[in-house]
C-alpha cells in the first residue's frame, strides 16, 4: 500500500488520496504479520515516494484485561 501525509519534503509526482485530493509527500507501506491469527505482532516497512524501505515500525497488541 501507500501512505501519505503532510511535510516540508516532497516527492516528484503527487499521490492522489480518496476525494480527489493529491499530495506531493507520500511512500509505499508494506505490512508483515509475524502470525496468521488474532492478536499477532506485525512489522511496517516504510519508503519515501517510491524508493527502497528505509524505516519501520514494530506493533505489539495490547488487550484488555492483560
Amino acid at each position: 500500500g501507500y501512505w501519505i501525509g503532510q511535510s516540508d519534503w516532497h516527492c516528484d509526482a503527487g499521490l492522489g488520496r480518496p476525494g480527489g485530493v493529491a499530495s506531493l509527500t507520500w511512500g509505499r507501506a508494506v505490512i508483515a504479520f509475524d502470525e496468521p491469527g488474532f492478536p499477532t505482532e506485525f512489522t511496517v516497512l516504510l519508503s519515501d515516494c517510491d524508493g527502497d524501505f528505509e524505516r519501520s515500525l514494530r506493533a505489539e497488541p495490547i488487550l484488555g484485561g492483560q
